[in-house]
């Protein structure tokens, strides 16, 4: 996969808290990438799409419920 273009400026901010009581923040910007061609590396083992009404029941971390459920309201 290669990554074609990234917006300039970022699309979505978002803060947490991991469960040791790290804060984290993230950044989220638009990109585009060339396809969805991903070999799996020991950072990335799968790519899965979701629906807006499979995110509620799918397990993740809470900010990236939140964070998909923001974005799929755009």
């Amino acid at each position: 996969m290669t990554v074609t273009k990234v917006e300039d400026m970022p699309y979505y901010f978002d803060t947490c808290q991991t469960k040791s009581g790290i804060r984290r923040s993230n950044v989220y910007y638009k990109a585009q990438v060339s396809s969805f061609d991903i070999l799996p590396t020991a950072e990335c083992l799968e790519v899965k799409f979701f629906g807006k009404d499979d995110i509620a029941d799918t397990p993740m971390y809470d900010n990236l419920k939140r964070t998909m459920i923001f974005l799929t309201q755009q």
